[in-house]
């Protein structure tokens, strides 16, 4: 029965692999629909925008800048010339790990709500009082504007605030729900204790993407008034922003790579879980075979 199941198991991991690798590939823009897009994509030198290219798919390469900062509005924190700025909360807990033995660590998600050690003490974890949070800013390229939501710029990773902001006692204590508040090491912190963290005491972190030191991006997206957004091509999403310039057979060239990557990550990954699932089998068997000798 359980050979079953496991067989079971595996031909529905190997169909949900199918099925994803064909709608990941149903996604991908084919060789002849890039042969068109690129004859018809209006190449912009100067950044303009004009209202004769509105609804087509237009290239663009200029300097990327924010008009306002990226702002948290519950810790009144602002950052300028970002677009992206993560609120990340920690919380202190207790854990059980694989031996039965219970110790506190900060947690980067919410904690079980409670837990068991291998003596059978239970051991109950508070919920952060606020929540992860992202903010974005909108990006101007040339005369355009792009979400921040969507300037997915290539291999940009976030970065973290090392210097928050001086804010007032009153202020941190209605964001953080606790009385007791500080900054620490470009951290805040809200804590009952003066010294050694307890359980239910949280910490906060702040990173962003900065457009510091990114002289220009290209830009291959639909123009929609004075808005860039991803092209569209039935179920299929055209939208590529890179650093540096780049010109229309490069700029295809980063996108429909892009896109071939990801269908690979999905098989890739799914093989790995079959993998595991079958290795984890044949050890099992080699165990009972050497048991029986």
């Amino acid at each position: 029965m359980k050979n079953k199941i496991i067989k079971i198991c595996y031909i529905i991991i190997l169909l949900i692999t199918i099925f994803l690798t064909i709608n990941a590939n149903s996604k991908k823009i084919s060789s002849n629909e890039i042969t068109d897009l690129k004859e018809n994509t209006v190449v912009i030198e100067d950044g303009k925008m004009l209202p004769e290219n509105d609804g087509k798919l237009v290239l663009i390469t200029a300097k990327p800048e924010t008009e306002a900062p990226v702002k948290d509005p519950k810790f009144l924190l602002e950052v300028e010339n970002a677009y992206e700025i993560l609120r990340s909360v920690e919380i202190y807990g207790t854990y059980v790990d694989s031996e039965g033995k219970a110790s506190d660590k900060w947690f980067t998600s919410t904690p079980p709500k409670s837990v068991t050690d291998k003596n059978g003490h239970t051991y109950y974890n508070s919920e952060p009082l606020i929540e992860n949070e992202t903010y974005y800013q909108d990006v101007k390229v040339g005369d355009f504007l792009i979400s921040g939501e969507n300037f997915n710029l290539k291999n940009q990773k976030l970065i973290d605030v090392e210097k928050l902001p001086e804010i007032d006692a009153k202020t941190l204590s209605d964001a953080c729900g606790i009385e007791d508040n500080w900054c620490i090491d470009g951290k805040y912190y809200s804590m009952t204790s003066t010294y050694l963290p307890f359980e239910g005491d949280m910490r906060v972190r702040f990173s962003i993407k900065s457009l510091d030191n990114i002289n220009e991006v290209t830009v291959l997206a639909k123009q929609n008034g004075n808005n860039l957004e991803a092209y569209k091509l039935g179920n299929k999403e055209l939208l590529g922003i890179v650093e540096g310039k780049k010109n229309i057979n490069e700029m295809f060239d980063e996108v429909t790579k892009s896109q071939s990557i990801i269908v690979w990550i999905i098989v890739i990954v799914i093989e790995l879980i079959i993998g595991i699932f079958v290795f984890k089998d044949v050890i099992k068997k080699d165990k009972n075979k050497t048991k029986q000798k």
